[in-house]
């Protein structure tokens, strides 16, 4: 890390959806981060739902316990290893996911702020149908 020029941020693959109820498994290092930070570099763990085949995404998006659960898990995360952020990296998302993916990500966004740290999104790489639904227009 002591060459790490211009890099000032860093997004390790560090958890992944495990069930259908919002649980994630997780490979976080608190030696990792704190190399990295005193180094100067950010690190922003990301979430991956493609590890798990057994794991529905839609179900854990359109089903606020479940989505609820994985907000509060990547928040404790972020926490207990001083994350600087949580990068969404959530891919093939069913078109009928997306107004719980939108509805997760506000609050999670919400959440993150208010305990210091950040959050970025990579949207799903194949599109889906945009909803028009009041809800989704007062997430965005």
């Amino acid at each position: 890390m002591a060459d790490s020029g211009k890099v000032n941020v860093i997004s390790p693959t560090w958890f992944y959806l495990n069930d259908n109820k919002g649980g994630i498994a997780s490979i976080a290092s608190s030696s990792y981060v704190s190399t990295c930070h005193a180094a100067g570099v950010q690190v922003w763990g990301l979430i991956s739902n493609l590890e798990d085949e057994s794991v529905d995404t839609t179900t854990v998006l359109n089903t606020t316990s479940a989505r609820d659960a994985l907000v509060n898990n990547l928040i404790a995360q972020a926490i207990t290893y001083g994350l600087d952020g949580i990068n969404i990296d959530i891919e093939q998302l069913a078109g009928e996911a997306s107004d719980g993916y939108i509805s997760g990500t506000a609050l999670q966004v919400y959440f993150l702020h208010s305990a210091g740290t950040s959050e970025a999104q990579l949207f799903p790489s194949q599109r889906y149908q945009y909803s028009e639904s009041p809800d989704t227009s007062k997430a965005l």
